[in-house]
């Protein structure tokens, strides 16, 4: 799945961003609901929807895959089961995970951005393992800093409890999720698409 390259403001170049977007809002919506066991907490899954919006702002880049995690999270707000664990306004905006989800599109842009050096697409098969890696990982740092501070807000607790609640327990989960995204983008699944 390989968006246009360059500036080209064609109809046809506005037809396939507009679908690999319609597309991304759809894997992140399967993705929502694609859920890992967490083997250190048994009553506790986790989502790979994260995966989607990382894909999304690297294979899309910064506008067209930000578009797709923000009509995600238009999706959820209206009700639609877009998002890991319920669905409309009041989940969203006032849900202990509230601030992973509303994070989503500012992941989605500075992934692109690191990604395709600003706001137009170039080949990311061209990118460097380590820059990838890099963008990845400010992608994962976005989620987890907005999932704890809104967590600290909405559940009206310490820092400390927050991190250990919402993000230090994760972090196996969210190296593999680091992980998948790596090998996608670098195997022949995406070529596929």
């Amino acid at each position: 799945m390989q968006p246009s390259i360059g500036g080209d403001d064609t109809l046809k170049t506005l037809i396939g961003n507009t679908l690999r977007t319609i597309l991304f809002v759809i894997v992140i919506a399967v993705l929502a609901h694609i859920l890992l066991p967490y083997p250190f907490l048994p009553s506790t899954v986790v989502s790979l929807q994260s995966v989607g919006v990382f894909l999304a702002g690297v294979l899309l880049g910064p506008i067209w895959g930000t578009a797709a995690a923000i009509l995600v999270l238009i999706a959820g707000a209206v009700g639609l089961p877009v998002l890991h664990g319920g669905t409309g306004m009041e989940f969203l905006f006032s849900s202990p995970k509230s601030g992973y989800f509303l994070s989503y599109p500012l992941a989605a842009v500075a992934i692109g951005y690191i990604v395709h050096r600003g706001p137009g697409l170039r080949d990311f098969q061209t990118v460097s393992a380590k820059v990838l890696t890099g963008a990845v990982i400010v992608g994962l740092a976005i989620t987890n800093i907005m999932l704890t501070v809104v967590y600290v807000i909405i559940m009206d607790t310490g820092v400390a409890e927050a991190l250990l609640i919402t993000t230090t327990q994760f972090i196996p989960l969210e190296i593999l999720k680091l992980g998948a995204v790596i090998v996608i983008i670098r195997t022949d699944l995406i070529a596929a698409v």
